[in-house]
């Protein structure tokens, strides 16, 4: 045996190529069982009586754990000579194995045994507290001990090779010396299960919390860590929030005078207004418990309103971390490069500051407001990447509007300053200092109104319903409305109405039914025999041009087909056999 470090070693009852570490340092467990040990001095250290000199005096000694400075651990005695430049008398001397003294788990690299040792290997991983599966991608969550922030990695080869590394001896039997030699893990080994990712069963995570959240069922997760449940992963300080077990009406009530008493030096443009910006405190406390939700966007007349202070204190709700203010993208392929790196980053606000025209519905922004999933591919890369999409969106802009499919999936508010000249104002209360001051408070107060309208069996009142969200409409809106405020919801069914595209179908329907009434006709006909009113409607969707493009109305028609305002519905005619087609308006 190599007298500075112990020879490598199989143990003796175990007949495969895999031998499990165990929870408990085995050093140490030998120690106790021999009547040695005496106390633990430090993390890693441990005083011991000297088993070389136990029936002196003096006779305290130290035992080092197996570290990545030490692999082999170490013992100091000043009395054991023997042990001044190597452990492995000591390790004799109390009688542990190799694999107790390393203390992780022995792998054999067995020609042959590819898929065996790939199990073992896809196992070690699986152990490993902090590693869990994200959309198919394996990835490390970690906590930065300097901020308190979580921090997503995906794992690469080398990663996974590092890891198990740290976890592992990889050993061989040597054949021509019928010993055992430590070995570095192939590198091939790591490139299989990275390659393979996607159809292993590691813990799924599917969201970050850093407070207490919301389950499917209504009740709060009030205890860090991995949820199996949910499947969500936690980091608060547990005993920080003080949510009532039982909250009653008058509970909730209180909590939420607090929060509109926070926002009162904001001038909203009416309750609904007020009411909607409560909603998206709500809504911001509770993101991760929702598989998606509407964007929030605050819209103001001119500069310097409290567009951004109001915005960023609804983003304290969420994390206590600084937001970055993000430009609107420019285009659709932008956006969706863009919100896919800050959704892989894990980033739970997503905040458009300062917007200066329209916002476009780029397809991606819509995906990602109505899907639990969105997926693109990666900049610079072949390879097609899905994230989860909860996070908070936020926006704000001077007059500012979502536009076509957009609005159906933002709730808007409005603040209106009544002074000239609102950059010189003042506010008596920082809302956003005081909401990040006392952070664990607000969020309480929200998470007692959310629970208490639950224990109360969820009444709800009978108001338009948004199937698109229906746990929000739950959870940020049926509460408030339960406490006396109007529906935070009452822009996005404005702006329903409003809709420039609707109300062109709108027109072009009543138009098309004052001519034909449910009358089957060819395009042809109905631009030579419809009344003044559809013909000036026709000519508006044909972007104002007096020859109309039958072509391009065409397509405005399928595109519109089946859709209802009204009570009336644009119906393609293919029971009659014309070359152009025929279209139909009927009353339901």
């Amino acid at each position: 045996m190599d007298r500075k470090h112990p020879a490598p070693s199989w143990p003796t009852d175990n007949y495969g190529i895999y031998h499990e570490s165990k929870n408990e340092n085995q050093v140490i467990a030998k120690i106790k069982f021999l009547g040695l040990y005496l106390s633990k001095h430090k993390d890693g250290m441990h005083m011991l009586i000297c088993p070389f000199h136990c029936n002196g005096d003096n006779n305290v000694a130290f035992y080092y754990e197996s570290s990545d400075r030490n692999p082999y651990g170490w013992y100091s005695c000043h009395k054991c000579s023997v042990c001044r430049q190597t452990p492995v008398p000591f390790y004799e001397k109390i009688g542990v194995s190799f694999s107790e003294i390393v203390n992780k788990s022995l792998i054999r690299l067995d020609k042959g045994l590819l898929s065996e040792i790939l199990t073992v290997l896809e196992y070690e991983l699986e152990r490993c507290d902090d590693i869990f599966q994200r959309r198919g991608k394996l990835v490390r969550i970690s906590v930065d001990t300097n901020t308190e922030q979580i921090i997503i990695t995906e794992l690469l080869p080398e990663d996974i090779r590092r890891i198990l590394s740290k976890r592992c001896k990889f050993m061989i039997l040597s054949s021509s010396e019928d010993k055992w030699e430590l070995r570095n893990l192939p590198a091939d080994y790591c490139n299989n299960i990275y390659k393979t990712q996607r159809q292993l069963k590691f813990k799924e995570v599917i969201g970050i919390a850093i407070q207490p959240y919301l389950r499917q069922d209504g009740s709060l997760a009030t205890t860090p860590g991995y949820d199996q449940d949910t499947k969500i992963f936690s980091h608060f300080p547990e005993n920080a929030y003080s949510i009532p077990a039982e909250p009653t009406q008058e509970d909730a009530k209180n909590a939420l005078q607090c929060i509109l008493d926070l926002f009162n030096e904001f001038p909203f443009a009416s309750d609904d207004d007020k009411s909607a910006a409560v909603s998206a405190c709500m809504t911001s406390t509770i993101r991760v418990s929702l598989p998606y939700a509407p964007m929030y966007h605050c819209n103001a007349p001119q500069s310097s309103s409290g567009k951004t202070l109001l915005m960023k204190c609804i983003a304290a709700f969420n994390t206590p971390f600084p937001v970055a203010s993000l430009e609107f993208p420019h285009n659709n392929e932008e956006c969706g490069k863009k919100m896919l790196a800050l959704l892989k980053k894990g980033t739970s606000v997503i905040f458009f500051d300062n917007a200066n025209s329209n916002l476009p519905a780029y397809p991606s922004l819509c995906s990602i407001l109505t899907d639990e999933y969105f997926s693109d591919r990666i900049l610079g890369q072949s390879e097609i990447s899905e994230v989860s999409t909860r996070a908070l969106f936020l926006s704000n802009g001077n007059n500012v509007v979502p536009l076509k499919d957009l609005r159906r999936r933002v709730i808007e508010f409005v603040i209106l300053p009544t002074c000239e000249n609102p950059a010189t104002r003042t506010f008596s209360k920082e809302p956003l200092l005081e909401v990040s001051t006392y952070r664990t408070y607000y969020v309480s107060l929200v998470l007692t109104m959310i629970r208490a309208w639950i224990v109360a069996g969820c009444p709800e009142v009978d108001v338009p319903t948004i199937a698109t969200y229906k746990d929000w409409s739950n959870w940020c809106r049926q509460v408030l409305l339960w406490l006396g405020l109007p529906d935070p919801a009452t822009s996005l069914f404005r702006a329903l109405d409003d809709d420039p595209d609707r109300l062109i179908l709108r027109r072009f329907l009543h138009a098309w039914f004052d001519s034909f009434k449910s009358q089957s006709v060819r395009l042809r006909d109905a631009i030579e025999k419809g009344n003044t009113a559809l013909k000036e409607v026709l000519t508006e969707i044909n972007d104002g041009g007096k020859i109309l493009n039958h072509r391009s109305l065409g397509k405005w028609l399928s595109r519109n087909t089946r859709r209802t305002v009204d009570g009336l519905t644009l119906e393609k005619d293919d029971s009659i056999s014309l070359s152009a087609g025929s279209w139909r308006v009927i009353s339901r």
